[in-house]
């Protein structure tokens, strides 16, 4: 499986690597690359766009949700969005997940809690029919806001 990420010009060169490296012993090859900077209403609330087919992606990292591999990925996600106190530009930012046929996003924020990812692994896609896809908190469950608006 391949993905490519575009990656924030603020993000250290190691922590891409880390992510590079973590989706490789996942099976993923990855190719990343830094995003030029942007300035403006047209500007980028993310800090890494992985784009992959987001079924297969989210149904391998499921096979392997109990071996190191994903646990690896997950630490590198977790290492990006984190929100340390010394660098308040990534405050609201995210690491998002793309599916390069349908455009379908998930949004992985800094405060994503441990049954997320559980969860994210078991998701299927097919119930979403627009993006982004988020984690609810209150509802314990992966929502679309679009598709949940759009059914009321």
């Amino acid at each position: 499986m391949r993905a490519d990420i575009l990656v924030d010009h603020g993000v250290p060169a190691a922590a891409e690597r880390e992510l590079v490296s973590a989706l490789a012993a996942a099976g993923v090859t990855a190719y990343a690359r830094v995003l030029p900077v942007r300035r403006g209403a047209e500007s980028i609330e993310l800090l890494v766009l992985i784009a992959v087919p987001l079924q297969a992606f989210l149904t391998t990292v499921g096979e392997l949700a109990a071996a190191e591999a994903w646990a690896g990925v997950r630490r590198a996600m977790r290492r990006l969005i984190g929100r340390p106190a010394d660098d308040p530009a990534r405050e609201g930012r995210s690491v998002v997940l793309e599916d390069p046929e349908t455009g379908l996003q998930i949004v992985l924020s800094a405060d994503l809690p441990e049954r997320a990812f559980r969860q994210l692994t078991e998701l299927d896609l097919s119930g979403f029919s627009e993006g982004p896809v988020r984690y609810d908190e209150a509802g314990s469950r992966w929502v679309s806001d679009l598709d949940e608006a759009r059914r009321k």
